[in-house]
């Protein structure tokens, strides 16, 4: 998981879905459920795309705002970024929650 976030703040998000193939066998491997792995993954690529210093997202929201400085923005996506850690944490110790509406749904 730290090495998603450190390579999703250098890296593109799709290079980094990309890099998945070669982590599946280290995930099965591990005993770790690969949809709870692909949930994981996808929350640490958009941790990693508004993780400063490189984040994307901060450099595109930076470019709509003009009056806004870079700082302004970093220091408004640390909470986010708090909150989506505080979720990953969630999911990887009770899996069951990110399955809670599909199976609520499911009847």
């Amino acid at each position: 998981m730290v090495l998603s976030i450190v390579l999703g703040a250098f890296i593109d998000g799709l290079s980094l879905i990309l890099v998945t193939p070669v982590m599946l066998p280290l995930v099965d491997h591990v005993g770790m459920d690969p949809y709870i792995f692909g949930i994981l993954l996808f929350l640490l690529v958009e941790l990693g795309q508004i993780t400063p210093p490189l984040g994307i997202d901060l450099f595109v929201l930076k470019s709509l705002s003009r009056d806004t400085t870079l700082g302004e923005i970093f220091r408004a996506a640390l909470p986010v970024c708090a909150m989506i850690i505080l979720v990953a944490v969630i999911v990887f110790l009770e899996p069951s929650v990110a399955f809670f509406l599909p199976d609520s749904m499911a009847g």
